[in-house]
């Protein structure tokens, strides 16, 4: 193994023969941060109480209304206020209707199939086991917390400087640097094997599962997603994805180029390790699971439908009749999906009850507590490390024999 390649990657000559030289390419991102927010939340914290008030006046009045602004604050809305020539505001706001458009299928494929399919990467997974939100209430909050940002995200001009969904993500990528911090400090981070905490690979694959693994499994539905209207979502996490520090130049801006990214990581990822089969029980165990209709388990169905039997064996999930479930609701689904793109009443009723329902949800999971995507101050401590065990060639299935689906 070349020594600037972290132990967590697999078939590198399967993939290089595949993917050409992308993969060295893409390599080099693991050890890369975000040091804008970095940098900007050590301001945040060298001011105290007042450095927040300072973020808070900054999203909602700009940067020159905060008085005495440290410099790397300002450098971070200096990015954060220019938007690329390549933004366009009438395809962000059509993308956006789709999620509330899909109304349940929309939060069922988020839950079972791209969170499900994030904590699959052995590696990329040890944030969120370090930070300790990973069952109960607080997996409930934090479950609320990425509903609502997505929601925010989606809203009409959600994503303009004076929308909701840009103070969120600014707030979310804030949340990241702090984990990033924290993880990279603490004892039980293998840099060597993982990449430094948070980094750009492991961001741009976050952002993968939001955009392209999120349409292709609203196809799954029977949802009426063509290449136009997948490639107006993948514009939107596009430029979420650059609000949120990803960088601009690692995002894919076509359907194509977005599925082969995909393809490519989760190719050179090994299986799902215990802390993978740790979160995935939670999250089954979770009451916001087993508030669907059937259940834990017509759940267990839908993630095994919507992520594939390579990933659900590697997670150990049961192989049920269940797991039918997804394509027979595609029946139903899906011709309605297509009316309404056609019948713009339709769509319009749609829009608003996928609305609705998304704030009801939001609501029941963040039970009565306020969405603040504020920071930790420490990770959890625990008696045993995360789980991880470098990958051998044997561990997973070749690029060229995988699967051509996603995740």
């Amino acid at each position: 193994m070349d020594p600037t390649f972290p132990t967590r990657l697999v078939h590198l000559d399967a993939a290089r023969a595949r993917w050409g030289d992308r993969v060295d390419r893409l390599t080099p991102a693991f050890f890369r941060g975000d040091p804008l927010a970095d940098e900007a939340l050590a301001a945040i914290d060298a001011m105290g109480g007042a450095g927040w008030r300072a973020l808070d006046r900054a999203l909602r009045d700009g940067i020159d209304a905060v008085e005495g602004a440290p410099e790397p604050l300002r450098a971070l809305f200096a990015r954060l206020d220019h938007v690329p020539p390549w933004v366009d505001w009438a395809r962000i706001d059509r993308a956006g209707r789709l999620l509330f458009r899909a109304g349940p299928a929309g939060g069922i494929v988020l839950a079972a199939r791209c969170l499900i399919a994030g904590y699959c990467s052995p590696a990329g997974n040890k944030p969120l086991v370090l930070t300790g939100r990973v069952a109960g209430p607080e997996l409930s909050h934090r479950l609320a917390e990425t509903g609502r940002f997505v929601t925010a995200v989606c809203e009409p001009h959600g994503l303009r400087r004076s929308g909701e969904g840009f103070r969120v993500t600014v707030r979310v990528r804030l949340m990241h640097a702090r984990v990033r911090a924290l993880c990279a400090a603490d004892p039980r981070w293998r840099e060597r094997d993982w990449g430094v905490p948070l980094n750009q690979r492991d961001l741009l694959a976050t952002h993968l599962l939001f955009s392209i693994v999120f349409a292709d499994g609203l196809r799954c539905f029977g949802l009426d997603v063509d290449r136009d209207l997948c490639e107006d979502w993948l514009h939107l996490w596009r430029y979420a994805s650059t609000l949120m520090g990803v960088e601009p130049d690692l995002l894919p801006a076509t359907e194509r180029e977005a599925t082969e990214l995909a393809l490519l990581i989760r190719a050179t990822e090994g299986p799902p390790d215990e802390d993978a089969r740790r979160l995935t029980e939670a999250m089954l165990a979770s009451p916001n699971m087993a508030r669907w209709p059937g259940g834990r388990r017509v759940a267990e169905g839908m993630c095994r439908a919507l992520l594939g039997e390579e990933a659900s064996d590697g997670l150990e999930l049961p192989r049920t009749p269940t797991r039918h479930a997804v394509r027979a609701l595609s029946w139903v689904v899906g011709p309605i999906d297509r009316a309404a793109s056609r019948i713009p009443v339709l769509e319009r009723r749609l829009v608003d009850r996928g609305h609705r329902a998304w704030r009801a949800a939001i609501a029941e999971s963040a039970a009565g507590l306020p969405l603040r995507w504020r920071p930790p101050e420490a990770l959890r401590q625990q008696a045993e490390p995360p789980t991880f065990r470098p990958a051998t060639s044997a561990s997973t299935v070749a690029p060229s024999t995988a699967s051509s689906k996603l995740p």
